[in-house]
C-alpha cells in the first residue's frame, strides 16, 4: 500500500501563491482522499453590466448574516 500523500501549510501556500501569480482571480483546487479543497480569490470580479452591478448590491445585505 502507497503511503499517504500529507501536504504542510507552507506547501499549500506555495500552490496557491503559484496558482495566483498565473491568474489573480484563478480557483487553486487541491484533491485529496476526502474530496477537492478550491480556493476562490478573495475579490471577485466586476459585474460587467449594470444589471449585474445592481443585483449583486441588492442581495449583498443577504449574505452577511450567515
Amino acid at each position: 500500500m502507497a503511503k499517504r500523500q500529507t501536504y504542510t501549510e507552507a506547501e499549500v501556500r506555495r500552490f496557491i501563491k503559484a496558482g495566483r501569480a498565473e491568474d489573480p482571480n484563478a480557483v487553486v483546487e487541491i484533491e485529496t482522499d476526502k474530496g477537492i479543497v478550491r480556493f476562490r480569490s478573495e475579490d471577485p470580479r466586476p459585474p460587467e453590466n449594470p444589471f449585474d452591478a445592481w443585483k449583486a448590491k441588492r442581495n449583498e445585505g443577504n449574505a452577511k448574516g450567515h
